[in-house]
């Protein structure tokens, strides 16, 4: 705190002795009285025939004024210093000590809190609001060996807020475990993203969570494991859109999109509004052999694209999503890495306009099809398209990501909103 008061006085923003600032208060006091035409102490006291009482009169004043301009700044000091220390007693890094504890670290990396759990923890993450803010600290705790409880730690102290089990609506075809997986901000009036997987299986919700309360507001079910990517305001009015990525396990049983057998997962690229986390992602629960969540209806995504495997050997699923949001009249582009080494870039909407790859594909491949392209669901608006787009070798990337080409090269079908099993596709040129 000394070197603070000291780095101030050098700013001249604190005196440096209180000595000093009774001269200038007396100074001024006088300065006041003679501006006034009123005599000043030893004036006061030669016409009175009481100079002592005059000056310890005026000496009286000037203490008290002393008193409130000192007692003023000792105020503000001391609620500059607290202000300083809740800063510093804020947690912007937490860490896991053991299986069942975690510490809050400051900037410094000094721990301020520590918090015990009855259970195993991963790893906690620390939230950030707008402007950087620290909000919460984030905990998942598995509780004998069952399902997870969300934790929601004050980050000044470590103390639980409100906690929240992990678990779905409709289990579907898991009974868990249940465990959150990921929280971050939404960006949406106060709400957290929290993500729940059924445990080793396949299925996973993503929840929308008061972030005061913990509350449910919404979930938002998919047939693979979803992670939280970058948000993307397409409307320009400062709400954004989130974008979500990972993998579909039950569209490879829609043998329209995908025509081989295989045990490879598909991948997915989601943009969510706030008032669309409800109901189930594609196939839907549609295939009679995966029916993953019978009860949930359709949810309205505001775009959906999933994309199938090359062969029954590799997997699509998207590992990383890169966001260039619009600048001007260049709208925004999302790009999609998946896992078999393939890039595809998106417009803002999500729709695919080029394929490429970071990968030589087997030859066996590219005979059987002769040419190798991908095959894309693409849904929008609640109307589903099935794109096919060829494959580009890396070394055609451009350094600059075109917001869009001027044509799509490749074919596009459209899909009625039936049962996959009734589906009857119509294939056509497509040029954007």
């Amino acid at each position: 705190m000394t070197d603070d008061l000291n780095d101030k006085r050098n700013d001249g923003q604190v005196d440096p002795d209180p000595i000093h600032e009774m001269d200038a208060l007396l100074r001024d006091y006088a300065a006041h009285r003679k501006s006034l035409g009123l005599p000043l102490v030893s004036e006061a006291s030669a016409s009175s025939g009481r100079p002592m009482a005059g000056i310890v009169g005026s000496l009286v004043l000037a203490s008290l004024v002393l008193f409130i301009v000192l007692g003023y700044r000792i105020e503000v000091t001391r609620r500059s210093n607290d202000a300083i220390a809740s800063a510093e007693n804020v947690a912007i890094a937490a860490e896991r000590l053991d299986p069942s504890t975690i510490e809050g670290l400051d900037d410094k990396g000094q721990r301020i809190w520590i918090q015990g759990f009855d259970g195993k923890v991963r790893e906690p993450q620390v939230i950030r609001g707008p402007g950087g803010r620290v909000e919460l600290v984030a905990a998942s705790v598995l509780e004998n060996g069952t399902s997870s409880r969300l934790l929601a730690l004050d980050p000044t102290s470590g103390k639980p807020r409100w906690s929240q089990v992990a678990g779905f609506a409709e289990s579907g075809v898991s009974d868990g475990p249940f465990l959150y997986v990921d929280v971050s901000w939404s960006g949406w009036n106060e709400t957290l993203l929290a993500t729940v997987h059924a445990g080793s299986w396949y299925l996973s919700g993503t929840q929308l969570l008061d972030a005061e309360s913990g509350a449910v507001q919404g979930v938002y079910y998919h047939p693979g494991h979803l992670h939280h990517g970058p948000t993307l305001d397409l409307d320009g009015d400062g709400t954004p859109s989130i974008v979500l990525f990972g993998d579909n396990s039950s569209a490879r049983f829609d043998s329209e999109f995908v025509p081989f057998p295989t045990e490879r997962h598909c991948g997915a690229v989601v943009l969510l509004d706030p008032n669309q986390f409800s109901g189930q992602a594609y196939p839907y629960s549609e295939i009679p052999s995966r029916p993953d969540w019978t009860k949930e209806p359709r949810a309205t995504e505001r775009a959906y694209l999933c994309i199938a495997p090359i062969d029954e050997s590799t997997d699509a699923n998207v590992l990383r999503v890169t966001v260039a949001p619009p600048d001007g009249p260049r709208p925004g582009v999302v790009e999609a890495r998946l896992a078999d080494g393939r890039i595809v870039l998106m417009d803002q909407e999500l729709r695919p306009y080029s394929v490429y790859s970071i990968l030589d594909y087997p030859a066996e491949v590219m005979e059987r099809d002769g040419a190798l392209e991908s095959r894309f669901v693409y849904i929008v608006g609640g109307r589903e398209q099935m794109l096919f787009s060829p494959i580009a070798p890396l070394a055609e990337l451009p350094d600059d990501r075109p917001p869009r080409p001027d044509g799509w090269v490749g074919r596009e079908s459209t899909r009625a909103n039936s049962p996959a099993s009734s589906r009857r596709i119509e294939n056509h040129n497509f040029l954007a």
